[in-house]
């Protein structure tokens, strides 16, 4: 919590900021997103989003050598030897100091603290261009219902601003947390990743139990989904999982599909975090491939986007 004028406010972590988003839903948008997830996904394009904690980015292929984060650091992180920058991520607390001094934009902090009021703020600047083309505001993450209560009062502050709600989600949360936000959100852009529980938890970490019957309370109160279905060669993409998920689908009325391509080049976000891309060696599936999965939701009577 933070004070403001001697009132408490709700405050959480946000690692970015998207203006003139065009694929986050109807209009031009303003996409926020909310670090932290409990999901672990093999394919995740987004690792700076899955701590809740700010976390220091390091760009390997902007840095200059110079050797000035070093002398900023007071906890010894970065390392330069013989031209060749590593850094030590466990003495490593967020605070920024090198980052302020890199003439490279190498070093960057993801994750800020935001209250309510000052994220509004920064929303409200693109109303006239919500206006203007049906637009609003989409939050994502990382899983924004990961942060239940700022995300509730960020809801309630937009719809006071009478701005349109989209809110991009894997649906892995209790339906109580649901059920606050429901009336509050035009728009759910729900992720679907396996249809197979266990496939699923092997793949994500966690069980899709709870992210199919969120899903199915959604479908039968009626509220506005866009199913989006991450395609991951050879874990996700065949006809026969896509077959079965596509006829789940359509089992609950639900006909907006959007088919998300994997894109191999988000992997290179992982050395960033200091990590290593798990699914380093796939490749983007083909156009033939793509064009048969199409193919097999129109056999549902689906609209598919790709």
């Amino acid at each position: 919590m933070r004070r403001k004028h001697g009132v408490v406010e709700e405050h959480g972590i946000v690692f970015d900021i998207k203006r003139f988003a065009t694929e986050d839903g109807p209009g031009i948008r303003t996409t926020v997103f909310l670090k932290g997830c409990p999901l672990n996904c093999l394919w995740c394009h987004s690792p700076e989003s899955r701590s809740r904690e700010p976390e220091l980015i390091f760009v390997e292929k902007n840095c200059i050598r110079c050797g000035e984060c070093v002398k900023a650091c007071r906890r010894e992180v970065h390392i330069l030897v013989e031209g060749r920058h590593s850094l030590d991520r466990k003495r490593c607390i967020a605070c920024g100091e090198c980052c302020k001094i890199c003439p490279s934009e190498a070093l960057e902090i993801k994750g800020r603290l935001m209250t309510v009021s000052e994220l509004v703020e920064e929303i409200k600047k693109d109303i006239p261009f919500f206006r203007n083309t049906d637009g609003g505001v989409t939050f994502s993450g990382g899983e924004p219902i990961a942060q239940p209560r700022f995300l509730l009062n960020l809801l309630r502050a937009c719809k006071k601003e009478k701005i349109h709600i989209a809110l991009d989600t894997s649906g892995f949360a209790k339906w109580d947390i649901f059920s606050n936000c429901l009336d509050l959100i035009d728009l759910f852009l729900y992720d679907l990743k396996h249809i197979d529980p266990a496939q699923h938890r092997k793949l994500t970490g966690k069980s899709n139990r709870l992210i199919l019957e969120n899903l199915e309370k959604l479908s039968k109160r009626g509220s506005q989904i866009e199913i989006r279905i991450p395609l991951v060669p050879g874990i996700n993409d065949s006809v026969r999982h896509l077959d079965s998920l596509f006829s789940y689908l359509a089992s609950l009325n639900l006909w907006t599909v959007t088919l998300l391509p994997f894109n191999e080049a988000g992997g290179s976000k992982y050395s960033w975090c200091g990590q290593e891309f798990p699914l380093a060696s796939l490749k983007t599936q083909s156009e033939e491939h793509l064009k048969k999965i199409v193919n097999l939701g129109a056999k549902y009577g689906s609209q598919h986007d790709n």
